[in-house]
């Protein structure tokens, strides 16, 4: 008995040290092999202090000038007062970009994303699962709707805005014509407000809690169950890459869900028409610096961390070089395209550019969601219906 025992005592030893004899972190569970100085504590402590809740806390602020200027405008709406509100809308449109990743906690629970950016808006009636649902101009002609509804998500948000700052006519003299001599100004403006003011209202809830309650739940929560804080935002991020990204940025307007039917009028920002590839370029870059840690000129404790982490100790690939070089050659992509994505995708030689880009950006949905995910131990928890 004994002369069994201690080979299995030996190989017990062995297979929990490196070829270096450094102990590796595997405590079962779905735990993957990590170099043991790393703790997904103090990860989740960087992400929430240094990326996650100042991101949040610019969102706010943009979305707080935009309000302001929204409330200048409906008093006194004159072309200066417009145009001050349009660029609000614009930065804070920028800012979203690098907080959409972030859809656990409170912006998981008001559905911060679907309320925030769902495109196109409905400027008229459609029919969602057999029930119509008044469009905007609907909306602002009986002066009565519920936003907190989750069939408004489309009447809302920044494509609502874009529609009713940039849609309503040819240029800002007409448009301004809704808000002035319009039988039904007062309430194109209460519709304005409203919009603006429930944006400004499910902004401050996500904040709030992140710099309250949230927090310390997020940071304490460092298991790696898919419960856990880590799998809940890697997946959150994940999702916003594949979905909102490559998908709804890319792959619905250039006609790739459609057997090559494009769709000019289902890209972001369809009425500005010509800040479709900075929002694409914002989101693209606010992935890769929160992937990175980067935060200013320098780099905080981070999902590469994470990911270097099981690098030390598992030989391989080099993973992180991957993805970092898969978002390098999506965004040389992204440079070739034009400002206006809706022109983009209409004219077919310009189409095949939105295909490449689709293309560079669907390897780094393999890096994050299979290898990267499968490195880590994370379980991919939401439904992908696109076929990919």
């Amino acid at each position: 008995m004994k002369k069994l025992l201690l080979p299995f005592l030996l190989l017990i030893t062995l297979s929990a040290c490196d070829e270096k004899g450094t102990e590796i972190t595997d405590g079962g569970s779905g735990e993957p092999k990590v170099n043991p100085d790393f703790k997904r504590k103090n990860m989740l402590i960087s992400m929430a202090d240094t990326l996650i809740i100042p991101a949040y806390e610019n969102f706010d602020s943009e979305i707080k000038k935009m309000k302001a200027s929204e409330s200048d405008f409906v008093d006194a709406p004159t072309e200066t007062t417009l145009v001050a509100l349009q660029t609000n809308w614009q930065n804070a449109y920028l800012a979203w970009q690098k907080v959409a990743m972030f859809e656990i906690g409170k912006a998981e629970e008001l559905f911060f994303r679907d309320f925030m950016n769902s495109y196109p808006t409905s400027v008229n009636t459609v029919t969602i699962n057999g029930s119509e649902v008044k469009g905007i101009n609907q909306n602002i002609t009986s002066g009565t709707y519920n936003l907190a509804l989750p069939s408004n998500r489309s009447v809302q948000g920044f494509p609502a805005l874009d529609y009713l700052l940039h849609g309503l006519g040819t240029d800002n003299a007409e448009i301004l014509t809704y808000y002035t001599t319009n039988t039904s100004s007062s309430n194109y403006k209460n519709y304005l407000s409203d919009v603006v003011t429930r944006m400004e209202s499910l902004s401050s809830q996500v904040l709030e809690s992140w710099k309250t309650t949230y927090r310390n739940d997020f940071v304490n929560n460092d298991g790696s169950s898919a419960n856990s804080s880590t799998s809940k935002l890697l997946n959150s991020y994940i999702l916003n890459y594949e979905n909102r990204i490559r998908n709804l940025k890319v792959a619905v307007p250039a006609g790739i869900r459609s057997t090559g039917v494009v769709f000019e009028d289902k890209v972001e920002a369809y009425y500005k028409n010509d800040i479709s590839k900075a929002l694409l370029l914002e989101a693209l870059n606010a992935s890769q610096d929160f992937f990175n840690g980067k935060f200013g000129d320098q780099e905080v404790t981070s999902v590469k961390s994470y990911l270097k982490a099981y690098q030390d100790v598992n030989p391989g690939e080099d993973l992180i070089a991957v993805i970092n070089s898969n978002f390098d050659n999506a965004r040389t992509k992204i440079d070739l395209l034009g400002n206006s994505f809706s022109e983009q995708v209409k004219d077919e030689t310009k189409n095949k550019q939105m295909l490449a880009t689709y293309d560079a950006l669907q390897k780094n949905v393999v890096s994050l969601k299979l290898d990267m995910a499968q490195a880590l131990n994370i379980s991919i928890t939401y439904a992908d219906a696109d076929g990919d």
